[in-house]
């Protein structure tokens, strides 16, 4: 199903398994979060808009807030992170939305976390 996320800047096509989390759950402005309809590990899918950082180049950008997350969820460790790509492009003709020279970076890794902030249950999550 064709999806358009903060009314319809990103589009994206999801399986028709997934919901979304706003209709059962608060997600701040800046996200949009949807996850499948099943009831054992569903996967997540988060789209989060972050402040613009005038200090970073685009290249810099994704690794600065990975590890800020990183940080967030406590896997601060190399051994409870991972990226496993990164990439710079411009919106182009892909996102009609925004100017064309609108440069987006992109950064895909994967973090350990702890789910319950007391160690006792870790997850691997694939950002």
């Amino acid at each position: 199903m064709k999806v358009d996320f903060y009314g319809g800047a990103i589009t994206t096509v999801l399986a028709e398994k997934c919901i979304d989390v706003s209709d059962f759950r608060l997600v701040p402005d800046n996200q949009e979060c949807w996850t499948e309809d099943i009831p054992s590990t569903p996967i997540a899918l988060i789209c989060e808009i972050l402040e613009y950082k005038s200090n970073l180049t685009a290249q810099d950008s994704g690794p600065f807030f990975f590890e800020d997350l990183a940080t967030l969820n406590g896997a601060q460790s190399p051994d409870r992170r991972e990226v496993f790509s990164t990439s710079v492009t411009t919106a182009g003709t892909t996102s009609p939305q925004l100017p064309p020279e609108v440069e987006i970076s992109l950064i895909c890794g994967e973090q350990i976390v702890d789910r319950r902030r007391d160690g006792a249950v870790t997850e691997k999550v694939r950002m």
